[in-house]
């Protein structure tokens, strides 16, 4: 819900299989940097975000500059920058979220932390939906179209990360994912 950013209304599964457009004041998803934690997560040949790479358990806020920022983040911020920011261990806590939608649509979405001292901590999370979909060509033309069935689709991803921060003015992390 933010003016001048513009995402499709089509699931991405059903658009693009490497990820889906994120559109900025009207420029193409080709001029838009997205980043986590500074890191681009763009598809290298398509420049579609690939949202999958990003567990939403692992988001803290996201950070959404608009307008030209070439000059400080390089040819793909024309438009602008959106900076997903993660969540940092803190304690031992975990998270478990579980949803049922329309369309026989399930999503589970889970983390875990550990802090092994004040500097060190991990975090896993990984999400998982599933969904029947929905029929993307209208009733009247699907004669027109052999097999043409709705858009299911399944989508898992998995990320662990370390971060470590031994002094106030010095951090570290590393991230893998799945």
């Amino acid at each position: 819900n933010i003016s001048g950013v513009n995402m499709s209304g089509t699931p991405f599964y059903a658009t693009d299989p490497t990820g889906q457009q994120t559109r900025m004041r009207g420029v193409t998803n080709a001029k838009v940097l997205v980043m986590v934690d500074g890191i681009p997560i763009h598809d290298p040949f398509y420049s579609t975000t690939q949202w999958f790479k990003v567990p939403l358990s692992s988001i803290q806020r996201v950070e959404i500059v608009r307008g030209g920022n070439s000059s400080l983040w390089g040819r793909l911020a024309v438009a602008g920058v959106i900076n997903i920011i993660t969540k940092k261990p803190v304690d031992d806590s975990g998270v478990l979220d579980l949803s049922y939608q329309s369309l026989n649509t399930t999503t589970v979405a889970a983390s875990k932390n550990w802090l092994f001292s004040n500097g060190l901590g991990v975090r896993v999370s990984g999400d998982l939906m599933n969904t029947d979909g929905y029929q993307t060509t209208p009733e009247a033309y699907l004669d027109a179209v052999p097999g043409k069935g709705a858009s299911s689709a399944t989508n898992g991803n998995m990320a662990i990360a370390a971060y470590y921060q031994p002094a106030p003015d010095l951090e570290a992390f590393l991230r893998a994912g799945y």
